[in-house]
């Protein structure tokens, strides 16, 4: 038997967050640009440094 996790119930769809990084992209920042935005700026405002670097 398989044991239950819960993790994906505790992780947000992060619609809005993809959204973002697709318009970054547009405007054209590199891959690269966008996640180090990510960790300096928070511009997805995620709660943890964890969650951030994910």
């Amino acid at each position: 038997m398989l044991d239950y996790k819960s993790t994906i119930k505790a992780r947000s769809y992060l619609y809005l967050e993809l959204k973002k990084a697709a318009s970054l992209y547009l405007q054209g920042f590199s891959i690269d640009d966008i996640r180090q935005k990510a960790l300096d700026e928070n511009i997805f405002s995620l709660n943890s440094e964890n969650r951030i670097k994910e």
